[in-house]
C-alpha cells in the first residue's frame, strides 16, 4: 500500500469517524428524550436505526483503518461480518415501525407535531404547541 493510499483512508477516517459517533449520540440523546418523554422530541426513521446500523460500520472502518496501519489487507472474520450485517438488516424495519410507534405512543399521550417544511426528515413532538416556535 502506497503512502497516498494510507494518507486517503486516515483523512476519510478522521472527517467519517467523529461525524459517525455525533449521529450515534445524536440517536442516542433523541432515544433519552424519548424514553424520558422530554418537552420537545425529535424522533425519525433514521434516529431510530442509527443504533443497529452502528456495528456495521464500525467494523467496516476497522477494517479500513488496520489496512492502512499494518500495510497489509486485513482478512474479514466471517462470522462478525454475518453478525453485524444481521443487526445491520433488522435495524431498517426496526426502526420504521418503532418510528411509527413513537408518533402514535407519543401524540396518544397528549404531544402534539410540529409542522415543518416539506423536507423536514424528523417529526418534532412537543408538550404545547407554543414550544414548536423554538
Amino acid at each position: 500500500m502506497d503512502i497516498e493510499t494510507k494518507d486517503k483512508i486516515y483523512l476519510i477516517s478522521f472527517i467519517f469517524i467523529p461525524l459517525f459517533l455525533f449521529c450515534v449520540f445524536s440517536s442516542l440523546g433523541d432515544y433519552a428524550n424519548y424514553f424520558f418523554l422530554a418537552e420537545k422530541i425529535d424522533f425519525s426513521f433514521v434516529t431510530a436505526s442509527i443504533p443497529f446500523l452502528s456495528p456495521f460500520f464500525c467494523y467496516l472502518f476497522y477494517l479500513l483503518l488496520m489496512s492502512a496501519i499494518k500495510e497489509k489487507i486485513i482478512k474479514i472474520n466471517n462470522k462478525f461480518a454475518i453478525v453485524t450485517m444481521l443487526i445491520f438488516i433488522f435495524g431498517i424495519p426496526f426502526g420504521i415501525f418503532f418510528n411509527l410507534y413513537v408518533r402514535y405512543d407519543l401524540v396518544s399521550q397528549g404531544y402534539f407535531i410540529c409542522k415543518k417544511g416539506p423536507s423536514a426528515k424528523s417529526n418534532t413532538y412537543v408538550v404545547s404547541p407554543k414550544l414548536c416556535r423554538y
